[in-house]
């Protein structure tokens, strides 16, 4: 099955979509290709808007800026593309300066912390902070800790959050926002859970336990095997808001560290995020066209109904069309289709009716 037949505005050619295959990656880079590409009449306003919508601009750059000088002439965007790469740069180290500052003083107060996705994967898995665009700092903690962490972020020049904290985890939350004003605003996400309990049963304690101390500073990262079905349940939660950056993040996974797949396809069972992980797996497979150890269809258990209509939003929302519209049915209705269990299917989807209305 082909998810890839882009249907979008402006339409892409195969030479195009190719191209663009082959730059979403940091391992596993096939340069003759990539130079035997650029001459397929490659229509660069439109690599240059799917890249700058869907995260990948730096890392496109990063790519085309490695070949030849009478290659890099055929790339007519090429300096597009080198600003939004300076510009990621300047970003990400400012974000990584405030991400430092604060871990060091939370660690100082014996407050544990946990790095979720951007600035965790960009460390880990790129040779440039450039790379891997981020927008904020996500963080997870304890929840008897959260008022311990709110008191630090304010000595750091973060508010309390936009939502009263009560002392409390509400239900249905598992995070906050702390904005930090100034000429380069700084968001601050602070997760005491991982998701949705109505739409997924992800175990945090059990990720706590097997997490690891980071060789980057002084903070812990989720195992590999924790990590990877963390990406592939964000990744396809959010498909119709993708990221090529968050597809790359998989790849590079994937690539760089040893997986127990197995283990994986249990947890994801456990925790009922197998539609999650099965999904991703389907999108990897068919982006970068090579198989992987797990049969997606088998671990996503779905049955005819939800696989069809599932399969029907992949095709209809590929991943190389960044300006795909989707009305507020088609959102709840993908988010019911996602939830392994149908009890949990009433329950997220009821909740989130009466959200809503309200």
């Amino acid at each position: 099955m082909n998810f890839f037949d882009v249907r979008s505005e402006p339409r892409l050619h195969s030479g195009e979509v190719r191209l663009m295959k082959l730059l979403t990656r940091v391992s596993d880079v096939d340069t003759p290709a990539i130079e035997e590409t650029l001459g397929d009449d490659i229509r660069w306003d439109r690599i240059a808007h799917t890249a700058s919508n869907l995260g990948a601009a730096p890392l496109f750059y990063y790519h085309l800026n490695g070949l030849d000088k009478s290659a890099q002439e055929t790339v007519e965007c090429f300096e597009e593309l080198r600003t939004a790469y300076f510009q990621t740069m300047a970003s990400n180290l400012y974000l990584a300066h405030e991400f430092d500052q604060l871990v060091e003083r939370l660690s100082e107060a014996g407050i544990a912390v946990l790095a979720l996705k951007g600035m965790a994967l960009c460390r880990a898995l790129y040779p440039s902070p450039a790379l891997r665009p981020m927008v904020d700092i996500d963080l997870l903690v304890k929840p008897e800790e959260l008022d311990g962490v709110f008191e630090v972020a304010h000595r750091l020049g973060y508010p309390p959050p936009e939502k009263r904290w009560n002392g409390r985890t509400a239900e249905g939350h598992y995070h906050l926002h702390c904005i930090k004003a100034g000429a380069v605003p700084v968001i601050l996400e602070i997760h005491w859970g991982l998701g949705e309990p109505r739409r997924y049963r992800i175990d945090e304690n059990e990720i706590w336990s097997r997490a690891q101390a980071s060789p980057h500073g002084p903070y812990l990262e989720m195992s590999d095997d924790d990590t990877f079905l963390y990406l592939a349940m964000h990744f396809f939660k959010h498909f119709l808001f993708k990221r090529l950056s968050w597809l790359c993040d998989l790849h590079e996974w994937i690539a760089q560290r040893q997986i127990d797949w197995d283990c994986v396809a249990e947890r994801a069972r456990a925790q009922s995020m197998a539609t999650f992980l099965g999904y991703t797996l389907t999108v990897l497979e068919d982006f970068y066209e090579k198989d992987l150890p797990l049969d997606a269809t088998a671990v996503a258990g779905t049955g005819p109904i939800r696989k069809n209509l599932l399969d029907w939003y992949v095709r209809e929302y590929p991943m190389l069309a960044p300006d795909q519209r989707h009305t507020w049915l088609h959102r709840r209705l993908f988010a019911f289709a996602s939830i392994d269990r149908l009890s949990d299917r009433l329950r997220f989807t009821w909740d989130a009716l009466k959200r809503d209305v309200s």
